[in-house]
């Protein structure tokens, strides 16, 4: 069933499920535009994965987890030592 609920249920799974250690995962998100409907079959969930991420409870969730968000200059950091 397609629906926003589902969609985030789905993304909140994928969050519990993730080992330890460094997992990548990626997300589009983005705001409903004609421009983006045009460019990208999939822009409802881009326009979803804008709303999950802005909701307060999705920033619970994950550090719920034990999940740590870093960008890849934090990743190149833990990878090389730097």
């Amino acid at each position: 069933d397609e629906s926003y609920e589902n969609y985030r249920d789905y993304l909140y799974a994928l969050y519990e499920s993730l080992p330890e250690g460094v997992t990548e995962t990626y997300l589009h998100p983005a705001l409903e535009a004609d421009e983006l409907k045009a460019a990208c079959g999939a822009w409802k969930f881009r326009v979803w994965e804008y709303r999950i991420m802005k909701e307060p409870q999705t920033r619970q969730h994950i550090e719920a987890h034990g999940i740590k968000l870093i960008d890849y200059r934090q990743l190149a950091r833990m990878r090389f030592g730097q």
